[in-house]
């Protein structure tokens, strides 16, 4: 056993250097970054907004309502609870703030995006009640919303 351990010993000196570097990168990559992702320029007093865009969404769920068959046309309308807000840390002074050279930004504790209140869907097209259902299925797995607050009204055949 001890002349294992010897031969074992003598090998790892052989490739110290090497071993040393190895280590060196495990611990580079074991460090935290400074810089988390692409950086937007704020400062401490300006007005910010999560990136949330109400229209966006509505599109979004629209141009899903219109890759469904027997729909030709659809327009959404989505509510919010709330707006979106973010919640920074404090001191005694006021908002936590740190400085990465070009200025300083607030810390920030949780960034809270709105919940959905309800959907109301206008459609037209060909479709039928199980359109109108993959209307109000889509629009619940989109929005988070129970089918009790989403509205799915037909404009009728053209």
């Amino acid at each position: 056993m001890p002349q294992q351990l010897k031969n074992i010993i003598g090998r790892w000196k052989e490739h110290k250097y090497a071993l040393a570097i190895l280590a060196l990168g495990l611990i580079l990559l074991l460090l935290p970054t400074a810089g988390g992702g692409e950086q937007t320029e704020t400062s401490a007093g300006e007005d910010w907004a999560p990136t949330f865009d109400l229209e966006t969404e509505e599109r979004r769920l629209e141009a899903a309502i219109l890759a469904l068959d027997g729909v030709e046309e659809a327009h959404v309308l989505l509510s919010l609870d709330a707006t979106a807000e973010r919640q920074l840390a404090q001191t005694e002074d006021g908002p936590l703030v740190v400085s990465d050279g070009q200025g300083e930004t607030p810390v920030e504790l949780r960034c809270v995006y709105p919940e959905y209140r309800g959907a109301a869907v206008v459609w037209q097209g060909n479709g039928g009640a199980g359109t109108a259902l993959d209307i109000t299925q889509i629009t619940a797995a989109f929005t988070g919303l129970g089918s009790d607050k989403i509205t799915v009204k037909s404009m009728g055949k053209q």
